[in-house]
């Protein structure tokens, strides 16, 4: 899971192993 970007304690990453078209998750 590549982290696209992390700002302001949130952390944007992309799962592309499970669903496609890709989707991203943000963690709080």
């Amino acid at each position: 899971m590549p982290e696209i970007s992390s700002f302001y304690g949130i952390k944007i990453t992309m799962y592309y192993n499970d669903h496609l078209p890709p989707h991203f998750h943000a963690k709080y």
